[in-house]
């Protein structure tokens, strides 16, 4: 059985995130290898040195980029994700067919938030 296009709509949405959360954490990375173990203030500090834009989060309204906040000890990073909510970064949790819960496998009935480091792809 194919899978409808609305599927594969979520999958390549949900896997453009991962790759979008991914750059932007090397990105994150690079800078605070080159500030003492430092993170940035705010996305556009990684512009243009480590990134030549901010990444969009593809769960997001238009041009909203991903979400991210400093912490005391690193960094908060994350995608809206599949409600379309901001959850304050509160990981995903998919639900798979057996009833079991995956922070990998996720659906468009899912709530929550795709988290770097958390939620992997």
């Amino acid at each position: 059985m194919c899978p409808t296009p609305s599927k594969l709509f979520f999958k390549d949405t949900q896997d453009l995130t991962f790759d979008r959360l991914l750059i932007t954490s090397l990105a994150l990375r690079a800078y605070s290898l080159d500030h003492k173990g430092a993170y940035p203030q705010t996305l556009a500090q990684l512009t243009p040195t480590y990134m030549t834009q901010i990444p969009v989060d593809p769960f997001g309204s238009a041009n909203a980029s991903l979400v991210y906040r400093k912490t005391e000890a690193a960094y908060l990073l994350y995608s809206i994700g599949p409600d379309g909510r901001d959850d304050g970064g509160q990981p995903c949790i998919g639900h798979l067919s057996d009833g079991k819960t995956s922070l990998r496998t996720y659906y468009d009935t899912d709530t929550g938030d795709i988290v770097a480091g958390i939620n992997c792809g």
